[in-house]
């Protein structure tokens, strides 16, 4: 059953690829092989059972010999090229674990990214059949929740709404659900639920979670024309946020804050709000906590460059990669062999979206876990898509 999994994941992220290998013609025919064979079985990825939102499973013998030709052509490829490929050859040693649905979810954006939506679809089909099996009520709706925003930008946001609306039947059914909430109703949001987001944050009770809600629903309300109401709701969970009592917690909170406010244009506001956060991770001792804080607030002073002169731009970079390199000093004192690589996966991420590819990498490399392995590999790929 492993094997049939790596083999669909594998071709599918080899596929996703063929945009960024125009020129090598040996590639580019396995890529045609394969999209052959996928044309055949493309239908598949809609045949849910309307009950449950379950896809039914998808056969894969045919396209696995398809994309072994696609993977003996990656070889002293672009690293571009084959990032997601490394990605994938990984699959065989991830289980069906949360943190490996989360890790296609990645997948899935970066696909999604390449505009390769059948693609993708194919992959969120893969994470949607392993968290169906997750016994585990709370981590099995988290994932529905995931995967949904991701597969409504295939097109499919009717199976999307069915997933989350499922997710939220499961929520019922969990003491501690305030985290669970928050992540549905950003889903809810993405997909353009806002009436319904908003009725799931005013059940959440905690103010982190709260916070980050209001945070996450903001952008995609200014999107649809809402952006008065985008700004209030940014206004109230920042003064939500003074509830956090853990330093990282809240900088991460007032991070998300601050990045919507510059999604929505409100530059004054985010400067405002990022101020709160510059030089909040100096008094944490917890090495993964202040490894946390400082990836945040390195990650929110790049985004607020992207919306400041050149000069000021390049200053708040520098200011960036100055804190991730304290975050690393950080993440690698971190002792515990599940959390460590968690951080490590989240600064090799980091690195890549503010532009050092090659440190991003190095990172991701000396990762052991194969599920956050796959993710930071995952989460640079995208990176290169969005910077490309």
């Amino acid at each position: 059953m492993k094997r049939k999994f790596f083999a669909i994941s594998l071709a599918t992220l080899f596929v996703t690829l063929a945009a960024y290998s125009q020129s090598e013609t040996e590639l580019e025919a396995a890529m045609v092989r394969y999209l052959a064979l996928f044309e055949q079985k493309q239908d598949a990825t809609r045949a849910f059972n309307a009950d449950n939102a379950r896809p039914q499973t998808i056969t894969q013998s045919d396209l696995a010999a398809a994309s072994a030709s696609v993977e003996q052509n990656c070889q002293n490829r672009l690293p571009r090229l084959c990032l997601l490929a490394q990605a994938a050859t990984l699959i065989q040693d991830m289980d069906g674990s949360v943190e490996t649905r989360a890790a296609l979810v990645v997948m899935a954006r970066a696909a999604v990214k390449s505009g390769k939506l059948g693609e993708a679809r194919l992959i969120l089909v893969q994470a949607l059949n392993l968290a169906m099996d997750d016994g585990d009520i709370l981590t099995k709706a988290r994932s529905l929740a995931e995967i949904a925003p991701v597969l409504n930008q295939t097109d499919d946001s009717a199976t999307a709404t069915r997933i989350l609306n499922v997710a939220l039947r499961l929520s019922e059914e969990i003491g501690n659900r305030d985290r669970l909430l928050q992540r549905i109703a950003t889903s809810l949001a993405e997909i353009g639920d806002f009436a319904l987001a908003e009725l799931v944050i005013g059940r959440i009770g905690n103010a982190e979670p709260k916070t980050l809600a209001m945070a996450g629903i903001a952008p995609a309300l200014a999107t649809s024309g809402e952006r008065e109401m985008a700004v209030q709701i940014l206004v109230e969970a920042r003064n939500t946020s003074v509830g956090i009592e853990r330093d990282d917690i809240r900088v991460a909170a007032l991070a998300k804050i601050t990045i919507a406010f510059s999604q929505v244009g409100e530059n004054t506001e985010a400067q405002t709000t990022l101020a709160l956060i510059q030089g909040a991770a100096e008094g944490i001792e917890d090495n993964y906590q202040k490894a946390s804080a400082l990836i945040d607030i390195a990650t929110t002073l790049n985004f607020s460059g992207r919306y400041a002169d050149p000069a000021e731009s390049a200053a708040l970079n520098t200011q960036a990669l100055g804190l991730l390199n304290l975050a690393k000093i950080s993440a690698y004192r971190i002792e515990n062999k599940y959390s460590k690589p968690i951080m490590l996966a989240r600064l090799s991420t980091a690195f890549a979206t503010i532009g050092d590819r090659a440190e991003a990498r190095l990172i991701a490399g000396e990762i052991e876990m194969a599920s956050f392995k796959t993710s930071a590999l995952s989460g640079l790929a995208l990176a290169v898509l969005v910077q490309t």
